[in-house]
């Protein structure tokens, strides 16, 4: 199969390349000589993995290994990776709803405590004061229960809590709010607005409206 491969397609990657992205290794090498060899979005290190948008499967450039997993981790959401950029910046977006989480059921691991202690300097008590005043809830998505204390790694000081894929989001963009904003600016070209008639235009805003007002329904003003 492999010798196939090699004789219709030049080499397995090529192969790989043309079967999952649509593009040849000669097209891998031409975009990353456009980037100048490096990651489309750190611009720090050699881009080494093919992007591209899942909503539309077109390839969007080269990435290094953590940027294309932080994209992952945000889910390709650049409204959410702005809130995370913000966050690195010293700004936590509170909102003026939230809808609460089911109350945390889970034992407390017996290591917890010491992992606490030694790594934040916190006690279990305040690390749940940190999550009770974020009302039970991941500070940049608002929408899952942390899971992690987060803290600046060049301090060393507590920030707050989040959940894994936004902690882990932040960690691959290495805490950098530069390397998270030219995150946000390599997605949204990819957004194309098409022109709407005044009926989709009316039926977006009304599903926008349900959409809003089912949110309403299940959230509480803080």
């Amino acid at each position: 199969m492999r010798e196939v491969r090699i004789r219709t397609h030049g080499s397995t990657r090529n192969y790989h390349l043309k079967r999952r992205y649509g593009i040849t290794e000669d097209d891998f090498e031409r975009m990353l000589a456009h980037q100048g060899g490096l990651c489309a979005i750190c611009q720090a290190v050699p881009g080494t993995f093919v992007d591209h948008s899942h909503a539309t499967g077109d390839v969007r450039g080269i990435l290094c290994f953590n940027c294309n997993n932080g994209l992952g981790h945000f889910a390709d959401d650049y409204v959410l990776m702005e809130a995370a950029a913000l966050y690195l910046e010293g700004h936590v977006l509170w909102p003026d709803y939230v809808v609460l989480p089911e109350r945390r059921a889970a034992p407390v691991a017996p290591t917890r405590s010491s992992h606490l202690s030694q790594r934040y300097r916190l006690t279990h008590e305040q690390a749940e004061g940190v999550i009770a005043a974020q009302h039970g809830l991941c500070v940049v998505c608002w929408d899952r229960p942390p899971e992690h204390i987060d803290h600046c790694h060049r301090t060393g000081d507590v920030r707050f809590a989040l959940c894994l894929p936004c902690n882990t989001g932040i960690g691959q963009f290495r805490d950098d709010a530069v390397t998270v904003w030219r995150a946000v600016s390599y997605l949204e070209p990819a957004e194309v607005c098409e022109p709407v008639s005044v009926e989709e235009m009316a039926e977006l805003m009304r599903l926008d409206d349900e959409r809003w007002f089912a949110f309403l329904s299940r959230a509480v003003p803080v």
